[in-house]
């Protein structure tokens, strides 16, 4: 199931409503994402595989996909 909430004033989709999800939203606008590969860099969309703590721990990596 898709989630849509109101984030910064973003219109944003989450996969799963978990915090981490969120978390990864508020980098990108913070601008502390780790990025560890650029797939699509352009004024349109963005799309990065990157690294982020996911709890317990350990760290996953990510798919970051941003439309304008």
């Amino acid at each position: 199931m898709i989630f849509s909430k109101t984030i910064s004033g973003y219109q944003v989709y989450l996969k799963e409503n978990k915090a981490i999800y969120e978390n990864i939203f508020n980098d990108y606008l913070n601008d502390c994402l780790k990025i560890i590969q650029v797939f699509k860099n352009t004024k349109e969309s963005q799309v990065f595989l990157i690294a982020s703590s996911g709890g317990g721990g350990f760290n996953k990596n990510f798919i970051f996909k941003g439309n304008v």
